[in-house]
């Protein structure tokens, strides 16, 4: 989390305040899971306080054999909701995003 809040600050000083047309993150295996943890964070935090937006218009998240980090949860009721809404308010703000997988990846 604490890696996550420093690459924000870094993006937002980059931005120099004036927003990065598409922030692009991208990453195989753990970095795809990095990546897409980093997304999942500022995309939740910022849907529930809207008062520091994200430096960029749109967002999109690249990700190659990374890691199930949302995985299908334990399909209690509770999970399966908590997942659905983390696709939810991912899906608002990156909605461009994709991911492949690798067969032969063992992560």
């Amino acid at each position: 989390e604490a890696e996550s809040l420093c690459l924000l600050e870094a993006i937002r000083e980059a931005s120099a305040g004036v927003p990065f047309e598409t922030l692009i993150l991208c990453g195989g295996s753990k970095g795809g899971a990095n990546a897409l943890a980093a997304a999942i964070q500022w995309s939740v935090s910022h849907a529930e306080a809207r008062d520091e937006a994200l430096p960029c218009r749109e967002m999109l998240v690249v990700t190659f054999g990374a890691p199930n980090i949302v995985g299908r949860g334990s399909g209690k009721p509770e999970t399966t909701r908590a997942l659905h809404e983390l696709h939810t308010v991912l899906e608002k703000k990156a909605p461009r995003s994709r991911a492949w997988s690798f067969s032969q990846d063992p992560v």
